[in-house]
């Protein structure tokens, strides 16, 4: 799939999340943000990450690590931020306190507007 598409899931599951112009539903939420990912988007996986880390669609902690570390390598600040939380807390991961300062290290100013943006949104 096109990464415009990929963007698009994102975009629709983003307003199922928040209840944009819609009512919210976390499955859709779920279905969209999952689509999103698979193909290639990486704010979508760090949106399906937070869907399995609070139960939205099925909770599931190893997934939301995976998935925060997946778009935290590919440069999602935010995804920093929550990976180090991850870590600190023994969220999905076991618990590495060095990791933890390793990534929030990296998460720099933590502008989660900066995030949406290099992602070409």
């Amino acid at each position: 799939a096109k990464k415009n598409e990929a963007n698009g899931y994102f975009e629709l599951g983003y307003c199922y999340y928040y209840g944009c112009g819609i009512e919210e539903d976390n499955e859709r939420a779920f279905k969209w943000h999952q689509l999103g990912a698979k193909n290639g988007s990486i704010i979508a996986s760090y949106f399906l990450a937070s869907c399995y880390k609070y139960g939205y669609g099925k909770e599931n902690l190893f997934k939301a690590f995976e998935l925060y570390k997946e778009s935290a390598e590919n440069g999602f600040i935010q995804s920093q931020y929550e990976l180090a939380s991850c870590y600190a807390f023994g969220k999905g991961i076991q618990e590495n306190k060095i990791q933890a300062l390793l990534y929030q290290e990296n998460d720099g100013e933590y502008d989660v507007s900066e995030s949406i943006r290099s992602t070409g949104m």
